[in-house]
């Protein structure tokens, strides 16, 4: 939560953003389907852009919805709890697995 906080406040005032440019190419995805409109469709300039059109699954689009209803962090959050639980997973697969000789 503090890395999230603090990306927020250098994403507002440094000249150079903590928050990668795909999480925005996300986000105006979502907004774009929250206005009942394609996360394909080039409804912004970030959007028509070659390098920064929106190429991933409109799935992405629905599940950031709350970027647009809640908060823009949102995904920020869901992103970094997904992380830990890949994380809790691999270690338990590790505490488990690890060790075993397989010959």
């Amino acid at each position: 939560l503090l890395l999230i906080g603090v990306a927020e406040v250098q994403d507002r005032l440094a000249e150079v953003a903590y928050t990668d440019i795909d999480y925005q190419v996300f986000s105006e995805a979502a907004e774009s389907v929250a206005l009942g409109l394609s996360p394909y469709e080039g409804r912004t300039p970030l959007l028509q852009a070659d390098a920064t059109r929106y190429r991933y699954s409109p799935l992405l689009a629905y599940i950031l919805l709350p970027n647009i209803w809640l908060h823009k962090a949102w995904g920020k959050l869901l992103f970094s709890g997904l992380d830990l639980v890949a994380a809790f997973v691999l270690r338990a697969w590790l505490e488990r697995y690890a060790g075993d000789d397989p010959t």
